[in-house]
């Protein structure tokens, strides 16, 4: 994982300043970047990146299903549960960020809520001619 601190280490003297003046830069014109993720992947043959906005009304929950590659997920509203294959089940809530490894079955992703819609940013890397949903 790349860090500000590994980005200082790593850089010189020169690197270091133009690095703080970019993000004092940055400050000053009311940018705020918030990270969210940092995860390595690993390679996909024929990248490609799909991006979806997901909404489940209330109590909808999905079928058990995978992904060609990795998900990285945003929740925008509401709050999301969430089981992929060999992890416990995890509750994210709006300005949550998550993961899901590749080739992993999603067991589950549910709105727990009764009278409100949960909706979430789906990153998925995929490939090129592979739907963004597989069968389980």
């Amino acid at each position: 994982m790349v860090t500000r601190r590994n980005l200082f280490q790593g850089a010189g003297a020169v690197g270091s300043q133009l690095l703080l003046a970019s993000m004092a830069k940055a400050a000053a014109s009311g940018v705020n970047v918030k990270s969210l993720i940092e995860q390595k992947i690993d390679a996909v043959d024929n990248p490609l990146v799909i991006v979806e906005v997901v909404e489940f009304g209330p109590g909808v929950q999905s079928e058990p299903h995978r992904h060609p590659g990795p998900v990285f997920g945003y929740v925008l509203e509401g709050e999301l549960l969430t089981q992929v294959e060999g992890s416990e089940p995890s509750t994210y809530k709006p300005g949550q960020a998550f993961y899901e490894p590749a080739g992993h079955v999603h067991l589950m992703a549910k709105n727990a809520s009764k009278s409100k819609p949960t909706r979430f940013l789906a990153m998925i890397i995929g490939k090129q001619g592979s739907p963004s949903v597989l069968a389980r």
